[in-house]
């Protein structure tokens, strides 16, 4: 959920249907913006390199989900990226999603790193870790088909 936080940011991008509605937005946040992500969000996020943007905050209208926007959008997302210097643009999203998962691979992303939340007594940590096999293997499975694309 957007609680304000991610309005600090002054660097979201918004997808437009041909007749000029918004449909979705992202914003794309570069190393500057590192001191903002800390203040906003703690250790929900690793540290941004200075090669490297986090893609964060991905809303798409209900009405036009399952259009193929949003996985359009990104792969515009992927050349802004390129234009501003960045060798990886990275984002964090539920394993559970699986349209937004499907999104990402046909734009071109790859997992790299999982981020395991924990909460005791109230207080929530934040571990990255490497992806287990049998996750890698789930992940695969259900974006097959969409990585098949990708090669045609």
């Amino acid at each position: 959920p957007n609680d304000g936080r991610i309005n600090d940011f002054d660097t979201c991008y918004v997808g437009i249907t041909k007749d000029g509605t918004p449909c979705c937005h992202l914003w794309l946040i570069d190393a500057s913006q590192n001191g903002k992500l800390k203040r906003a969000w703690g250790n929900n996020f690793p540290v941004i390199s200075n090669d490297e943007l986090l893609v964060e905050n991905v809303y798409t209208v209900p009405k036009y989900r399952g259009m193929g926007i949003f996985p359009t959008v990104l792969d515009d997302i992927v050349g802004k990226s390129r234009e501003l210097g960045a060798k990886y643009v990275i984002s964090f999203g539920e394993a559970s999603n699986i349209n937004m998962s499907r999104s990402f691979v046909y734009a071109g992303f790859q997992p790299y790193v999982l981020r395991r939340k924990k909460w005791f007594l109230f207080n929530k940590s934040i571990k990255f870790e490497e992806i287990p096999e049998k996750e890698m293997v789930q992940f695969k499975q259900y974006t097959a088909a969409y990585r098949a694309k990708l090669v045609e």
